[in-house]
């Protein structure tokens, strides 16, 4: 099994971006500048990757349309696993209405508002990572969400403080199969109707 370098990128600006809505797995459109802004992030990133994945929400699916034309002989996937956290019945609500201190400070266990465990959302980006390694993907770009973003950094650095990424911004982590922190660990029970 080979070592393994993601380039992570977050999706391009949304409609609900500007607009301040709380967009976990709801549905958004890029905006003409998201649109912009992947078209950019793929006109500047010149090494070939060997796949590309992207999470099966829309918005990521409109970010990674422009790599596709540059690359259309990379193989390109869809997998649910790097969806944003879902945030229950906030979403589709106002960012400003939200405590955001306290809902992140909540046992990562836990749900809140119906919201998917913070557990959960890294057992199953853990899971995505250990399939890279399994299926010996050297390097692949991943067009994701912030949250996951997070989650990806916060998995290998349990040190990493949650930051706010921008539109298309984008990072590469390494690691091997052999990394204990992409072991499994417990998924916590969570029903998206709590």
């Amino acid at each position: 099994m080979t070592d393994v370098r993601l380039t992570c990128v977050r999706h391009g600006e949304t409609r609900h971006n500007i607009k301040g809505i709380i967009q976990g797995w709801i549905g958004s459109e890029l905006t003409e500048h998201g649109h912009q802004q992947a078209q950019e992030f793929a006109d500047n990133f010149n090494e070939k990757p060997q796949a590309i994945f992207y999470s099966d929400l829309n918005r990521t699916k409109q970010t990674v349309a422009a790599l596709i034309i540059k690359y259309p002989d990379i193989p390109v996937f869809a997998d649910w696993r790097l969806r944003e956290r879902s945030y229950g019945s906030l979403e589709g609500t106002s960012r400003d209405t939200v405590d955001w201190k306290s809902f992140f400070n909540t046992h990562p266990d836990e749900s809140l508002f119906g919201s998917e465990p913070e557990n959960h959302i890294r057992e199953r980006v853990k899971s995505f990572m250990r399939d890279m390694a399994y299926h010996n993907i050297s390097h692949a770009i991943v067009v994701t969400h912030g949250g996951t973003l997070n989650q990806f950094k916060y998995i290998l650095n349990p040190n990493h403080t949650r930051i706010k990424h921008a539109n298309t911004e984008s990072f590469d982590i390494e690691y091997s199969f052999n990394n204990p922190r992409i072991k499994a660990g417990s998924i916590p029970r969570w029903n998206i109707n709590d």
